[in-house]
């Protein structure tokens, strides 16, 4: 399954690094940026690349260029991915996500989807600022019977996370009952009130456009944002019925439990963030998939967690890229209670401004004075050491040249004898290649890139990367 995020996840410079490494990603980006530079007033690549503190930076958090640079990157995520040899069985995407799955359906032409994305961020953008969404720590049932005029349920994104969206004051003071209550609350960052009655003023236009476009019955299932099911063909190819989304709630948490209920088990996220992880990881009736990770009975922190709070340290510091991590003790998931983690993260070094890293764990409920435990080191570097790497291993062709196909029949069974138990959510290694040089190049494991569900920015190729050349066949 392939999943698109929403808007609010767009960042300065996204994708700068695969555009360097990555000649999918770079040829599909190129060609959708020509068809966006003939339907906005500045060019995109202008305003996703732009210096930070810039006018033309600024304009990249306005709806009218943050709609089309978040399907710019995901469109190419998409088509490097299946360069790659990666296909998806059904796709759901998060408002403006599911007009970049649909159009990998092959609902739109690429000129047609841009026309679409286009006149959706121009015409929100252009609708009167003002309104106001927030997210509930609250289920659906609990926000329903709160309504009134003015304020409505933008978004169902986890069995307690809920959306509202509308007229400014009569959503704070929604928001101010469940506060007083000991809900959590947060503003949503957003110039209008998305999927609320307030985007009713541009629908007609958007319907307009719509209709001078052509649709094509999708090639692939798409899960629909209106109604959390399945969308049917007739659904999407009609234009009446992408008029509704913008204006309907986003069923996000209803997609999630379908792709649950139909066997979906390996989810790669497609885009500059993973938001969409954490709400599928809430969204899921089985909490439980970690106990799909377990040696000789033990639960552990799969490796790739720990990689994961490696990229997002690096991130916090200026740095995109994990070019080393060593293992040296697991992190034993208690049956009940939590764990504390603590990432600690050494001054600069050198030019590049490279930084070591050390992950530790210790008890919620440990006294003061109690060691923390040791779990991995590394070293945090940055994206042009990252584009080096990729030129030095050959990882933009696939399968590797003169790569020898290993054969995985009754591979999890003997893991499995050894005392891997490697469950269903962690089943997922295809097409493994062995080289000349005796090594595993590159292969799909979903323990690695679907641990959850994965974000797929250069962050994650950077992972698949590592994990592939790191952790072999175990």
């Amino acid at each position: 399954m392939a999943g698109w995020c929403s808007q609010g996840v767009q960042q300065l410079g996204m994708g700068r690094a695969l555009l360097e490494s990555c000649g999918a990603f770079r040829a599909t980006f190129e060609e959708i940026c020509s068809h966006f530079d003939a339907l906005l007033e500045m060019p995109l690549r202008t305003v996703m690349f732009a210096e930070e503190g810039s006018e033309a930076a600024a304009k990249l958090d306005q709806t009218a260029y943050a709609q089309p640079a978040l399907f710019a990157v995901e469109v190419a995520l998409f088509r490097q991915l299946e360069q790659w040899g990666v296909e998806p069985d059904i796709l759901l995407g998060h408002s403006i996500g599911e007009l970049a799955a649909a159009h990998v359906a092959g609902v739109w032409s690429l000129s047609d989807a841009c026309r679409v994305v286009a006149a959706r961020g121009r015409l929100m953008q252009a609708l009167p600022q003002g309104g106001a969404m927030v997210a509930l720590e609250a289920s659906e049932a609990e926000v329903l019977p709160l309504l009134h005029d003015g304020v409505e349920i933008a978004g169902l994104n986890g069995p307690r996370s809920t959306v509202i969206s509308g007229d400014e004051a009569a959503v704070l003071a929604l928001a101010e009952q469940f506060k007083t209550k000991g809900r959590r609350t947060s503003r949503l960052q957003v110039s209008h009130a998305f999927h609320s009655k307030r985007m009713e003023p541009m629908l007609d236009g958007f319907g307009k456009v719509l209709s001078q476009v052509t649709f094509a019955a999708p090639r692939l299932p798409v899960v629909s944002n209106v109604t959390g099911q399945l969308a049917t063909a007739e659904e999407l190819c009609s234009a009446e019925y992408w008029v509704r989304q913008v204006r309907s709630p986003v069923r996000f948490l209803d997609g999630v439990r379908l792709l649950e209920a139909k066997g979906a088990r390996a989810s790669l996220e497609l885009g500059p963030d993973g938001i969409l992880t954490a709400l599928a990881a809430a969204s899921l009736s089985e909490a439980g998939w970690l106990g799909d990770h377990a040696v000789f009975g033990t639960v552990l922190l799969p490796g790739t967690g720990l990689l994961e709070l490696s990229f997002a340290a690096a991130r916090a510091v200026g740095l995109s890229t994990v070019s080393q991590l060593t293992l040296v003790s697991p992190l034993v998931l208690p049956p009940e209670g939590a764990v504390r983690l603590q990432v600690q993260l050494d001054g600069p070094e050198g030019e590049e401004g490279r930084r070591a890293l050390s992950i530790y764990s210790r008890a919620e409920d440990a006294p003061e004075g109690v060691s923390w435990t040791l779990h991995a080191q590394g070293a945090l570097s940055s994206a042009e050491e990252e584009v080096a790497a990729a030129e030095e291993t050959g990882l933009d062709a696939w399968p590797p040249a003169n790569g020898e196909p290993i054969d995985l029949t009754g591979h999890y069974a003997a893991l499995a004898a050894r005392g891997y138990g490697y469950g269903p959510s962690f089943q997922g290694l295809r097409r493994p290649r062995r080289t000349s040089m005796g090594c595993i190049r590159r292969c799909w494991i979903a323990h690695c890139m679907c641990w959850g569900w994965w974000t797929a920015g250069s962050r994650m190729l950077a992972k698949a990367r590592y994990c592939c050349r790191s952790s072999g066949l175990r």
